[in-house]
């Protein structure tokens, strides 16, 4: 009996061992469990699709961006007349005009305010 006391005890030990052996498997190499890696492994999916769709929405903004841009340019450039240079020529009419009314004024109110200002002068 006492025999088989000490194989039982043996066999037990064995067990023992072997449940040892299958934890050992089960555990990480930092001494981690495999449930802690699952969370952790979970967190970083979880922050890799959060960055993945603020990529997605930065590309989209830039590309919204882009395509404003080069349409406001091409409006600009293609579709609204710019502005073209003449060269000097002949002054219009109403340059002419301007002129001779100019001219007409100073040879006719300047001897008038002459006269009325020795006239002022005599009283």
């Amino acid at each position: 009996m006492l025999r088989q006391v000490a194989l039982m005890r043996n066999q037990v030990a064995a067990l023992k061992a072997q449940l040892d052996k299958e934890r050992a498997k089960v555990t990480s190499q930092n001494g981690g469990r495999l449930n802690t890696l699952a969370s952790e492994y979970q967190n970083l999916l979880l922050d890799a699709g959060f960055a993945e769709d603020a990529y997605k929405a930065a590309l989209t903004a830039m590309e919204t961006t882009r395509i404003e841009a080069s349409r406001k340019l091409r409006a600009w450039w293609w579709w609204k007349p710019r502005p073209r240079r003449k060269s000097p020529s002949i002054p219009s009419a109403s340059t002419i005009w301007s002129r001779w009314r100019s001219s007409w004024c100073w040879r006719t109110a300047l001897p008038r305010l002459v006269v009325a200002t020795i006239q002022d002068h005599r009283d």
